[in-house]
């Protein structure tokens, strides 16, 4: 997720170019984990591995303002970006850096965390300064790439005394390149062949000129593997290494690495070609923020991107060419994108309001609806409101948003719009007005035809049930979404609100706030609660990312015992332990498991079960419902903790499904080997993402087949989709829940209304 001012005349863009957030009150902003100062000394390194995360479990982009020269931020492939800085003479002294997370869905919800990195001439207050040190490339990371995929990549030499290093490359492969960019720097260049397959080390290695023993050497491996073939009748699923690799496949011409000053357009062509003489087809993975990627009606495609502060640094952007004649022979070129500040030119961009999707609220509801104005240049707009409903009113929060407030009644029947304004705080002249169409309808638009999900699950004795977003009672249509939930559903998990990273972000410090409010909430509606999770991989705090692993065991076990003790006869079911399995099996290298290795699992499910002997503990995973590599190893590891008298009493099956999910018999077999374990079954974070266009029968025949899957067999106790209106789900753009974001039923709704009652 600094204004630009009339110096460089840019006017206010048109609305919506931000305005992509689909979650309006339930998507939070990011955080970075905390980073303390850093003092260096000339000719030495700082470096920082700066670790974004966000509640919505999506991984925040990161960038850096006020980046020293000769400095790397380099993006680490999972999430995070190091920073890294060999400082000179010249840059004695102290200065600010500043990072920042910007929000995957949300371009205009973003943290920053400043630190001061003091740079001393010497140790010694005698010595002026270090003299001649050797000069050194900047790091380099490893790449894999494809037979016929190009890689390009800039080596960058530094010289602690700032003048311009030289620079050599020895073991380049045969049909590599390494040509000066007349800046200093060099471009490394290859497209291997299949005769390549495997490991190439290159080494890089700058030296002084004057001084030519002065030199250190940086290496790359870059890991040649055949072309990636995939199934002809489904793209996305690539072909086992037994099939065919497929020969001939198409290949990009001249794309390379790019940099571009902030305040400027990059306008890249790109261009495919095929030794047949046909024209491949050309795609991208995923646009930046404010990209585009045009078809020019002549087989090439044209990347447009204009940059904000929020990215500068370094964006890896992935393209694709498929073969025109086999869309399973593709080709994968990743370049990075390299945005700089120009220190001689002020750019300042104009203010916008943080994405609103029109609220859809019942007669008699309050509205509280949250206005954010957000500047990309991290100055406070100021807000006002140009129009807002008769009997409204806008009240300011304090931290630069206001909140729309309305108590509607049966006179506010129909559509009513509100519009704001927000002005850049150094600029005036530069605006932005945003409106929205606030819904007021009849109670009776919600009607769902025939009993509850919950009525027909209470009489089987079975669990249905769904996630609440984070701070639910702070919706704008809050009381809607709430009320439809409790009339459904009859056992709740949060979303976030009982992750570590939220729920203690110091050690000892607990944010009960939303946790509690759940708890009540679920009491007060007869709902049973399910915790998630205990002990988990990812959204930590900064604290916990920063342990030394032998403390891990303490703190783990500090943080059970004290949501456990505090929820004990509140939350009926725990996700103990949470994805310790990578796709392949292994154990992921967690906190965690570096400080205890696998029987950290034991260690947790024991300690959950002295604070709350009735708690129902469970083991909870993703893409493991199935038989597949990390099922095997997770029914291995229950089998052993069984053996162990571990009080693990069940397992959690995460099905983030697509419409194109198949895999029926595997999942029955695979519940039944784990059933006949003694385990209990919980489906607990179930959708079905349209990927294939909106096909509402398609979506809801596999809601039918999982639900029926379930009620077949005896120990699968519950079914819990992730949320329930696609409003507010984290894959709401593929619409995979069982009412639409109006709140309406699917198709989905009624077959497991149907199953319930039939099957």
């Amino acid at each position: 997720m600094s204004t630009m001012n009339a110096r460089c005349g840019y006017a206010p863009w048109i609305a919506g170019s931000l305005l992509f957030s689909s979650f309006a009150f339930a998507n939070l902003p990011p955080v970075i984990d905390s980073i303390a100062d850093q003092l260096v000394l000339v000719g030495s390194a700082v470096e920082i591995v700066v670790i974004p995360r966000d509640p919505e479990r999506v991984v925040p982009g990161l960038t850096i303002s006020d980046m020293p020269n000769g400095a790397t931020f380099f993006d680490n492939q999972n999430g995070t970006r190091t920073f890294k800085w060999v400082p000179s003479t010249s840059d004695v002294g102290s200065r600010l850096i500043t990072f920042e997370a910007i929000d995957a869905l949300d371009s205009n919800l973003r943290a920053t965390v400043s630190i001061t990195v003091t740079v001393n001439a010497s140790s010694q207050p005698n010595q002026p300064g270090i003299i001649n040190q050797a000069p050194r490339v900047e790091p380099l990371s490893d790449r894999t790439v494809q037979v016929g995929e190009s890689v390009s990549f800039r080596v960058v030499p530094v010289d602690p005394e700032g003048v311009v290093p030289a620079l050599s490359a020895d073991s380049l492969p045969a049909g590599a390149s390494f040509d000066d960019n007349r800046d200093g720097t060099r471009q490394f260049r290859w497209q291997p062949n299949d005769q390549q397959v495997g490991d190439s080390t290159i080494s890089f290695t700058a030296f002084d000129e004057s001084v030519p023993s002065l030199r250190s050497e940086e290496t790359v491996k870059i890991t040649v593997t055949p072309p990636l073939a995939v199934a002809p009748d489904n793209p996305d699923t690539p072909i086992t290494p037994d099939d065919p690799v497929m020969e001939g496949a198409p290949f990009f011409v001249g794309l390379d690495d790019q940099f571009i000053t902030l305040g400027d357009t990059l306008s890249l062509r790109v261009v495919a070609k095929d030794d047949d003489g046909s024209v491949p087809g050309l795609s991208i993975d995923r646009l930046p923020e404010r990209a585009s990627f045009k078809d020019n009606g002549d087989g090439t495609r044209t990347f447009r991107w204009q940059p904000y502060p929020i990215d500068l640094g370094d964006t890896d952007v992935r393209f694709s060419t498929i073969d025109a004649n086999n869309s399973a022979n593709r080709t994968f070129q990743t370049i990075r994108l390299n945005v700089v500040r120009d220190s001689n030119r002020v750019v300042n961009f104009p203010p916008v309001i943080n994405g609103i999707r029109n609220p859809t609220i019942r007669v008699g509801d309050t509205l509280a609806q949250r206005v954010q104005p957000v500047d990309p240049d991290f100055t406070v707009p100021s807000l006002s409101a140009l129009s807002i409903p008769p009997g409204s009113q806008l009240v300011d929060n304090g931290d630069g948003t206001r909140n729309l407030q309305w108590l509607t009644d049966a006179g506010d029947l129909g559509d009513t719009q509100a519009s704001f304004r927000a002005v850049d705080s150094v600029d005036p002249s530069l605006s932005f007005e945003s409106t929205i169409t606030v819904s007021v309808v009849d109670p009776s638009t919600f009607a769902r035809d025939g009993e509850r999900l919950r009525d027909l699950a209470d009489r089987r004795g079975f669990k249905i049930g769904y996630a609440a977003v984070l701070q639910a009672s702070q919706l704008a249509d809050s009381q809607l979404y709430r009320d439809i939930a409790a009339e459904e559903f009859n056992i709740v998990t949060p979303e976030n609100s009982h992750k570590m990273g939220w729920i203690q972000p110091q050690r000892g410090v607990f944010k009960w706030e939303d946790a509690d409010e759940l708890a009540n909430y679920a009491e007060q509606n007869g709902m049973s609660l399910h915790g998630h999770p205990l002990v988990w991989f990812s959204q930590l705090p900064a604290w916990v990312q920063l342990l030394d692993p032998s403390n891990a065991q303490a703190v783990m076990r500090e943080h059970i015992r004290a949501l456990v003790s505090r929820y004990r006869g509140r939350i009926a079911i725990w996700d103990v332990v949470n994805e310790s399995f990578e796709d392949d099996g292994s154990y992921r290298n967690s906190i965690w498991h570096k400080g205890m290795g696998r029987e950290y699992i034991r260690d947790a499910f024991v300690t959950a079960r002295q604070e709350d002997p009735n708690a129902v503990l469970i083991y909870n995973d993703y893409d493991v419902a199935w038989k597949n590599p990390k099922s095997d190893a997770m029914y291995s590891m229950v089998e052993q903790e069984i053996a162990a008298g571990t009080p693990i009493d069940g397992v959690g099956f995460q099905m983030h499904l697509r419409d194109d999910f198949t895999e029926y018999d595997s999942v029955e077999r695979n519940f039944e080997r784990f059933a006949n374990l003694g385990m209990d079954i919980y489906i607990t974070e179930f959708d079905v993402a349209m990927f294939n266009g909106k096909n509402d029968e398609l979506q809801a025949d596999i809601f039918r087949r999982v639900m029926e899957i379930c009620l077949r067999q005896p120990r699968c106790k519950a079914l819990q989709s992730w949320g329930y209106t696609d409003r507010y789900s984290w894959r709401s753009n593929h619409e995979p829940l069982m009412l639409t974001d109006k709140y309406l039923p699917k198709p989905a709704y009624y077959e497991w209304q149907r199953v319930l009652r039939d099957f």
